[in-house]
């Protein structure tokens, strides 16, 4: 048995709630301590309003941001 075998059986066995009871998502959770599950049409809209934020940087940008990482 290889280390990380002996790693994953002892992480698998921390694991107590039967399979169909654990949680396999995420959640947003607010101040109060209340979850809102994050669903597929949530994560579609923040990348659709990511990527109509985004802006390609100006070839002068990218001039400056290559020369400060040259120093």
């Amino acid at each position: 048995m290889t280390e990380s075998t002996k790693t994953l059986a002892s992480f698998d066995s921390l694991n107590a709630a039967p399979l169909e009871d654990q949680f396999h998502g995420a959640a947003i959770v607010d101040e109060n301590g209340n979850e809102t599950p994050i669903t597929e049409a949530m994560v579609q809209r923040a990348c659709n309003a990511l990527s109509n934020a985004w802006k390609t940087p100006s070839s002068k940008h990218h001039s400056i941001e290559l020369m400060a990482r040259a120093v």
